[in-house]
């Protein structure tokens, strides 16, 4: 299997143009993070689905509205605060239903700028690193993915990767870095 390295424009741009292969790409990127934002807001399975549509469908509106341009500028802290918004108008709808009044009343009091503790975004980063390498897998081997996976996932050194697929430990980095190379083009305006 030869390895696609075409150089793909970066996601944001390709949402920004509107292509469908980014909206794609960014629903399955982003949408179990979304999704897992919903449900620590106490969301059921069906109203979970409601939010995330609203907050997919603001996203479309609002995609030209993100600008990073500086180092704090982060995709998932703007993707957050959408979701949190969203998921406020959801709970002031529900209002008069009394299940929801506790719920609204803890999101309208506090802000959820970044992941609510390292815990918190060490499952983001998982739930992450879990679609990219989803997105990814289809451009590269399965041995360039697993050397990938087990270096940058399991921490496991390139020696000890190269013993358990056979490569030498330079192809091993080498394979890492093709895969970082693509992340960074595709996606490191979004991470």
């Amino acid at each position: 299997m030869t390895e696609n390295l075409q150089t793909p424009s970066s996601l944001l741009t390709q949402c920004k143009q509107n292509q469908a292969e980014g909206w794609q790409k960014m629903h399955m990127l982003f949408g179990r993070l979304i999704l897992y934002w919903c449900k620590n807001a106490g969301l059921s399975g069906e109203d979970r689905n409601d939010v995330y549509q609203d907050v997919m469908l603001t996203l479309v509106q609002s995609i030209h509205s993100f600008q990073k341009n500086s180092p704090n500028d982060k995709f998932r802290k703007w993707l957050r605060s959408i979701t949190r918004t969203r998921i406020v108008d959801f709970y002031r709808k529900k209002q008069a239903e009394p299940h929801y009044i506790e719920h609204l009343s803890r999101f309208e009091t506090q802000d959820l700028p970044e992941a609510e503790n390292p815990e918190e975004e060490k499952i983001e980063n998982e739930i992450l690193f879990q679609q990219i390498f989803e997105l990814l897998k289809k451009n590269f081997s399965p041995q360039t993915m697993e050397a990938f996976r087990l270096m940058c996932y399991r921490g496991a050194t390139s020696e000890e990767v190269a013993k358990i697929l056979g490569m030498t430990p330079t192809a091993v980095r080498a394979a890492k870095k093709r895969v970082l190379d693509q992340i960074r083009k595709q996606f490191g305006d979004l991470l």
